[in-house]
């Protein structure tokens, strides 16, 4: 499988990548099971996905 990515996911990769301490292919398999979860619990607009800071700051993630 080839993938042709922006600028802006190769970046975002990259991050991940370093931030897990994984390599670029195993990010991108967590990534896509992550966002398989999300879909999913979304679907239908009957979930919401809620970050929550430790200060209490919330933030809801919507997916278009």
């Amino acid at each position: 499988m080839t993938v042709k990515l922006t600028s802006k996911s190769v970046d975002a990769l990259n991050r991940a990548s370093r931030l897990a301490e994984l390599n670029r292919t195993d990010t991108i398999n967590r990534a896509l099971q992550l966002y398989d979860f999300v879909v999913s619990a979304v679907d239908g607009n009957e979930k919401n996905v809620l970050i929550i800071e430790r200060n209490g700051k919330q933030e809801r993630i919507l997916f278009r």
